[in-house]
Order: C-alpha cells, then sequence, then structure tokens
C-alpha cells in the first residue's frame, strides 16, 4: 500500500497499532549534482562512497527490528548489495 504523505501514514497508524519505518536511500550521484529524475527506467546513478557507508550504518540499525512485512523502492541504488 502507497501513502501521498506523512500525514497520512500518522492517520492509519493512529487505527492500526502498527510501526511504520520510513528511510531514505542514501547519497547518490544525482544529490551531488543535483538532478532530480523520478523515472526508474533512467535513474542509474550509483551511491557514493559516502552514501554506501549511510546505508551500512541504516543496516547495522534495521538489523535489529524484525518486520512482517516491507516495501522498497525499484530504483537502481536501491538493489544495490553490498
Amino acid at each position: 500500500e502507497t501513502f501521498g504523505s506523512i500525514e497520512e501514514l500518522k492517520k492509519r497508524n493512529a487505527t492500526s497499532g502498527n510501526k511504520y519505518f520510513i528511510m531514505r536511500h542514501g547519497e547518490a550521484e544525482s544529490n551531488i549534482k543535483n538532478i532530480v529524475n523520478g523515472d526508474i527506467n533512467k535513474n542509474h546513478y550509483p551511491l557514493t562512497p559516502r552514501g554506501k557507508k549511510q546505508v551500512e550504518v541504516s543496516v547495522k540499525n534495521l538489523l535489529k527490528t524484525v518486520f512482517a512485512r516491507r516495501r522498497n523502492s525499484r530504483t537502481h541504488r536501491a538493489k544495490i548489495k553490498h
């Protein structure tokens, strides 16, 4: 299920009792170059070394959490295995 805003998610959470975790990808080359591109077929900007480190830290923290369900981006940078 997709939510359009944090406010919409908060309304849903108030009645469901679920916990939601939202995480943005680490820094990518497109961030440094100020490129905004939501087309997943043309968005091939890899993570920077800093972005990879950000992901490593996030993964260590998320490994402490048990998830019943997850959703993730279909962009290239979200699929990279480190």
